[in-house]
């Protein structure tokens, strides 16, 4: 099957951010009283960036950059919520028909209905260029980390947790001082300070439950209809009635929305681990316009000696195993042969190259015996509007047929470059493709592009090390060198 990367042409925009993104469980925030800083570094399984948003698509595409709108408009079943955009972590909109969309919030809080907001804008950092993006094409936002969440974090740890009918989890306090229930025929204010937990999930048949802070449990009919919730990320929600309230539980609300969120959707949020060593050091994660960086694997679980040192990354490519090798341009070029990484650009990746301009390049190799060279290059091209090939070159390449061809298109009105080298080897044909958006285009990385294609070869295996000449043990006797007899 010819592999097109129709939905992975377009990584100039959306990057390198694999789709396969590994769920983690969610991790408790620091004890009360504790000054360790934490941050959520991710959410709906998708890793947090320092300084870009990403949107995933629904064809699979994910684009970097930064969402521009301030606030967006959430009608939930127990109100309208004009929601800051900086407070929150993540956006989903999967499902939305059946469960509605749902927001992670920087402290954790999830909230959810549908958003009024018909589009989502976008500002597009390698384009320079801010658009509108439906959001009936959006999987989901992860937005970038702020500084805002350590102090949300850590100053709220001892707030109150509201779970409502919903499942939705949000942290805060009560407006009021206390709620009124009805115990036979005397009305009874329970003060709120005084509560550990009211259990709602009766109020349909008008019963509250409860428990106080010295271990009493009262329980009655509810006579308060409507209450107000003041949340920690700074909304005030008014007049939630009732029956949107399950449960109320008072202090350490973070804790016990984190854990929440673990038992209920697990994988949505993970917070650093909470031992006393000091985390070890990592590269930042992935942004959606640059590769993985060695010490983002996995690291061994010895401890390196002292002397050891990273080593660098390759400049040469090279497999036996798919009998090829090729350069990158020059030591500024990033590699990756991560299998999840390109898995997420394409089946058929083999390597990927991106420079640090925004180049993006990748080897993409395939089994088609009875395909001929003229029939490969006829099947692949960009999935862009306004397709134009600029130009197309038949010849050879270290020794190979091959077709170069480049095209110019179009994606949310923004142009782009691609650079295509077929080669058709033995019964394997390959795609080298290079892209880019045209306003990063220089003569320069044309010229290194280029290097990147004339450098690929056939495999060579390493040459045999020579033969060392057999050591002659001294003797004596003549020159000869022979061993005297007895």
């Amino acid at each position: 099957m010819i592999r097109t990367c129709r939905s992975l042409f377009l990584a100039v925009l959306f990057g390198w951010v694999s789709l396969n993104g590994g769920w983690i469980q969610a991790q408790e925030p620091p004890a009360p009283g504790s000054d360790r800083l934490v941050q959520m570094n991710s959410v709906f399984g998708r890793p947090r960036q320092a300084t870009k948003d990403s949107i995933y698509f629904i064809n699979g595409d994910v684009l970097g950059g930064e969402v521009t709108n301030e606030i967006l408009h959430l009608t939930a079943p127990y109100g309208e919520i004009m929601l800051p955009l900086r407070k929150c972590a993540g956006i989903s909109f999967e499902n939305s028909e059946r469960a509605g969309e749902t927001v992670i919030t920087l402290n954790a809080n999830r909230l959810s209905g549908i958003f009024s907001d018909r589009t989502i804008n976008f500002r597009i950092e390698s384009a320079n260029a801010e658009v509108p993006i439906r959001k009936d094409r959006i999987r989901m936002i992860i937005l970038r980390k702020s500084p805002l969440e350590v102090g949300l974090l850590n100053s709220s740890v001892d707030t109150d947790l509201f779970v409502m009918k919903n499942g939705d989890l949000m942290t805060g306090k009560f407006l009021e001082q206390g709620i009124k229930i009805r115990q036979d025929l005397n009305e009874v204010t329970v003060p709120l300070p005084e509560s550990e937990s009211i259990d709602f999930s009766r109020s349909e048949d008008g019963i509250a439950t409860i428990r106080r802070r010295n271990g009493e449990t009262t329980s009655g009919v509810l006579q308060t209809e409507e209450l107000t919730l003041v949340l920690d990320i700074g909304i005030r929600l008014d007049s939630v009635f009732k029956d949107r309230l399950i449960r109320f539980s008072a202090g350490d609300g973070i804790r016990k929305a984190f854990a929440e969120l673990d038992r209920t959707s697990p994988h949505l949020a993970e917070l650093p681990s909470e031992d006393d060593t000091p985390p070890r050091p990592t590269a930042p994660p992935p942004t959606p316009t640059s590769l993985p960086t060695p010490t983002e694997m996995p690291l061994p679980t010895q401890t390196p000696s002292p002397s050891a040192t990273a080593l660098p990354e390759p400049i040469v490519f090279e497999s036996e195993k798919y009998g090829f090798r090729i350069e990158r341009p020059n030591e500024s070029w990033r590699i990756t042969t991560e299998p999840e990484e390109l898995r997420s650009l394409n089946e058929d990746a083999v390597v990927a190259f991106e420079s640090p301009e925004g180049v993006f390049s990748m080897v993409i190799l395939e089994h088609l015996p009875q395909v001929s060279l003229d029939e490969y290059v006829s099947a692949v091209s960009p999935d862009l509007e306004n397709v134009e090939l600029l130009s197309d070159e038949k010849g050879t390449l270290t020794g190979f047929p091959a077709r170069k061809r480049v095209f110019r298109g179009t994606h949310n009105d923004l142009p782009f470059r691609f650079f295509y080298t077929l080669v058709a080897k033995g019964e394997d044909r390959m795609q080298i493709v290079s892209w880019c958006a045209e306003s990063t285009l220089t003569e320069q990385l044309v010229k290194q592009i280029n290097v990147l294609e004339n450098s690929f070869g056939p495999y060579q295996p390493p040459s045999p090390a020579p033969r060392k000449s057999p050591t002659r043990l001294p003797v004596r006797g003549g020159n000869s060198g022979d061993v005297p007899p007895r």
